[in-house]
């Protein structure tokens, strides 16, 4: 059985490994997007999707921040 601290080493490969090219160059990421997987100016440019949320208290959450909007 593992512990949390495996388990947490465990999910973080797995989640690296998305972003990693496989064996055939080949980002799981892009999926079956030719421009992405393939075109030299694309290929290792890595899409960062943001998110903003205007929490009731006032303060505005990003997906790595947290402003206050007032």
């Amino acid at each position: 059985m593992m512990n949390f601290f495996e388990l947490s080493k465990k999910i973080a490969r797995r989640l690296i490994r998305i972003f990693l090219k496989d064996k055939n160059g080949k980002r799981p990421v892009f999926g079956s997007n030719e421009k992405f997987q393939s075109d030299p100016y694309w290929q290792d440019h890595i899409l960062f999707y943001e998110y903003f949320n205007l929490d009731p208290s006032g303060y505005l959450k990003t997906g790595n921040s947290l402003l206050d909007v007032d």
